[in-house]
Parts: C-alpha cells; structure tokens; sequence
C-alpha cells in the first residue's frame, strides 16, 4: 500500500513538472515568434535601402562613418537572441517528451486506471500547448537586385489565431468546423476518458465510449496535423519561406498519446467487462 501511494505521488509530480516544461516551451516559442517576425519584418524595401546607402557612407569616408556596423551589430544580436528563443523552446519540448516516456513506463507499476488517467491529463496539457502555441512561422518574399530578398509578408500562425482569422474574417462555417473537431471535440472526448476511467463500472461510461468511438471517425485532429505538414512541404517554391513551430510537435504529441489512452480505456472497459 505504502507503495502504491509512492508511485502515485510520483505520477502527480511528474505531471506537475510536464506542466511546467509545456509552459517553459510555450513561453519560448512564443519569444522566438516575435524575434522572428520583427527581424523578418525589417527587411522591407525602405529598411534595405538605408542599409545599402550606409554601406555606401562606410566606404566613401573611409571609415569614418560607423553606422553600417551598428546595425551588423543589431543584427547579430538579434539572430542570437532567436537562436537562444529557438534553442529553449525545443529544449523544453525534449524535458516534456522525457517527462511523458517516464510516465508512461510507470504503466508497470500502477493499475490501468491511474495509468489512463495521467495520460490522458498529459495529453490535455499537449493540447493546450498545441492550440495556442505558433504551429508554424511563414514569410513570402521577393528578390531585388543588389537589396537582395525583401519581405512582402510574413506572419506567424497557431490554431488559436487560425480559428480567430477565421472568424474575423466571416468564415463562420470552416471556423465553427475546425473549432468542434480541433479544440471541442479533443477537450470533451479526453475528459470523457477521464470520467471513464475514474467511473468504469458505471453504464453510462460505456455509452460515452461508444459515442466519441463513433464521433471519433469525423475527428480533424490528426487530419490537421497531416494538412499543415502538407502546407509546410508545399511551401519550398523559392518565394516563400514556412518553419515549423513547437505548436505543431505538441499537438502531434497530443494526437498519439490521446490515441494510447482511448486504447487502454477500451482494455480497461473490456476487462470490467469480463469480470
């Protein structure tokens, strides 16, 4: 007994510290978003310009005139900064993908149900990150003699500011569409395999099962993943630019471990069942 309250203690600390990582990851992506969108931004037509002009200063005087070093120097400093955004937020990812595999090896060690419940609980933590997070960076650019490559746009989207476009925009069909089945949808069946788990002997758990089982054929999760995958894969023309984001790993994260937690509630609802 003094066991499994040592094991369970443990799982509880685990999700608390995967909740932490996720946040970690989050706010990271959330830093190397912007840096990367204000450093995207500034090669615009006018920007470039001045650069080229101060270049010209720098080597007419000599030397004298140091303006084109400080903005090299800005620069720099900026690319390190993303670099660093960059390199936290996948990082975290990695301590939160290690926190899971940890969890998921103490299905050896705890019952069925514990095991479906704190999954489940690590899948909703990887879906809220999945649905806020930026999923995915994209820039469209032009080439200019001389300038080089000017930005026309660039813009950074997660699920949450898909969805908001969407409705800003009066497309109250596709976004009432991807909010039921991306956000809706996941939400309530992984709080139904919670309630399942924790209330296995109860008809009514039974019911709910067969109702997501069947809902579950329509669901756009994993259809979401393989489309915005197919977007980034379709976006190497020369013009465009498109970088996966830690929005996107989490909700490929959220779709498998949801997809392992409705198959051990099915084992835990079919071993009920035979007893």
């Amino acid at each position: 007994m003094q066991k499994k309250i040592v094991v369970l203690l443990t799982l509880f600390v685990l999700i608390g510290i995967a909740s932490l990582f996720a946040y970690k990851a989050y706010s990271y992506s959330k830093k190397y978003e912007e840096v990367t969108l204000l450093i995207v931004k500034e090669n615009t037509l006018h920007n470039l310009t001045s650069i080229k002009l101060k270049r010209a200063g720098e080597i007419l005087s000599f030397g004298l005139y140091d303006g084109y070093d400080e903005i090299v120097q800005k620069h720099k400093e900026m690319m390190r900064i993303k670099a660093y955004y960059h390199d936290k937020s996948i990082q975290y990812t990695l301590f939160f993908v290690f926190t899971l595999l940890i969890v998921m090896m103490l299905y050896f060690l705890i019952g069925l149900v514990a095991f479906t419940v704190s999954i489940t609980f690590m899948a909703l933590i990887a879906l809220g990150v999945g649905i806020f997070a930026p999923i995915m960076i994209m820039s469209i650019y032009k080439n200019v003699d001389i300038l080089g490559d000017i930005t026309l746009t660039a813009q950074s989207k997660s699920l949450y500011s898909t969805l908001h476009s969407l409705f800003e925009s009066g497309e109250y069909a596709v976004g009432g569409f991807l909010l039921i089945f991306s956000i809706i949808f996941p939400l309530l069946k992984n709080l139904s395999l919670i309630f399942v788990a924790l209330f296995v002997q109860s008809s009514f758990a039974h019911k709910l099962v067969h109702f997501f089982k069947l809902l579950g054929k329509w669901s756009m999760a994993d259809v979401f993943v393989v489309a915005t995958l197919l977007v980034f894969l379709s976006s190497g023309d020369g013009t465009s630019h498109a970088e996966i984001e830690v929005g996107l790993y989490f909700f490929m994260i959220y779709v498998i471990v949801s997809m392992i937690a409705t198959l051990t509630t099915d084992r835990l609802l079919q071993t009920t069942k035979g007893t």
